[in-house]
């Protein structure tokens, strides 16, 4: 009996340590490929004026991935709270304002400041007689629920003559900030010191992802999002009747999967905006970042050139 019990010890002692020499393992492992997620330090969750997602003022990263490590680059939040040239909301210089709106794309993740789509499309409007101020409010990790908050609580404040929506394919997602998540400051840590945390939690995502189609039929996720898309239009429409300005909305990704793009076209073109097809952008490898899925700069310019002639019809 003595024995036995000798050897079960034995045994749980020797799993241990294997578990603990894959788990270090792996951690040196995650460490050598993945990047840094160094774009979660410049999110403020909950900030004062009462929206769930912002960015923190003043903040500043550098960035080598939010998976597989990339070249790293420099992420900057102004003192107001959004990436670029820090420009009042007063507009003293009666500035003609284009302000861009979306997720990580709008942000220009992946990128430096300088070679982003707001800056490119700044600078190529930046010859007509009347000055054209292109503002960058994108958000890493914002959708749906994340956006419009930012734009009625933030974006508003600046009061654009034109906003630029970049339709993202995950925009309709559930937001990965809302009370019934766990610590986002806690998350942001963990996954920030612990590296094979995101292996560990990609693999578990995975699994869940599987047994949720497996629950949701393909018609219902559908009706879903596509219920949630038209309460965003709606939303826009509004605001832009409300504030005066123009909208234009950039599909980066159908975010309605199984949808047609064409019926997808009809629903944008419901809220008055102009609707762009950019979706050929992030399906070409030369315009993105390789492990990344981003736009990469020469991506952002070409973006920038798609928008410019309808920046310069709604200014007419």
């Amino acid at each position: 009996m003595r024995a036995t019990a000798g050897s079960r010890s034995r045994l749980r002692s020797r799993a241990l340590i294997a578990v603990a020499v894959f788990l270090i393992f792996l951690e040196l492992l995650s460490r050598l490929l993945l990047g840094n997620v160094g774009m979660a330090t410049l999110l403020q969750f909950y900030p004062p004026d009462g929206r769930p997602l912002g960015l923190t003022p003043g903040a500043e990263a550098r960035y080598t991935g939010f998976f597989l490590k990339i070249p790293a680059t420099t992420l900057k939040v102004n003192r107001y709270g959004y990436r670029g040239e820090p420009r009042s909301p007063a507009n003293s210089e009666n500035a003609f304002r284009v302000a861009l709106l979306g997720d990580s794309h709008a942000y220009g993740q992946g990128v430096e400041e300088s070679e982003t789509a707001a800056v490119h499309l700044e600078s190529l409007l930046g010859a007509t007689a009347k000055r054209m101020e292109v503002l960058n409010f994108g958000i890493p990790g914002a959708n749906v629920d994340d956006l419009i908050p930012q734009l009625h609580l933030f974006v508003n404040r600046w009061q654009p003559n034109l906003l630029i929506l970049l339709l993202s394919p995950n925009d309709l997602e559930v937001s990965m900030v809302h009370k019934g998540f766990p610590s986002m400051e806690l998350m942001r840590s963990v996954f920030r010191t612990i590296y094979s945390a995101r292996v560990i939690v990609l693999a578990a995502a995975v699994i869940v992802t599987a047994f949720r189609r497996n629950k949701v039929s393909n018609q219902a996720e559908t009706t879903i999002k596509l219920e949630r898309l038209n309460g965003w239009m709606k939303d826009l429409k509004v605001n832009a009747a409300e504030r005066g300005y123009s909208l234009v909305i950039a599909v980066l990704g159908n975010p309605v999967p199984r949808f047609p793009m064409k019926d997808l076209r009809v629903i944008l073109e419901g809220s008055g905006a102009e609707v762009l097809d950019a979706s050929d952008l992030l399906r070409n490898p030369r315009l993105t970042i390789p492990f990344e899925g981003h736009l990469n700069r020469e991506g952002n310019a070409r973006l920038a050139e798609a928008l410019a002639p309808l920046v310069e019809a709604s200014r007419r």
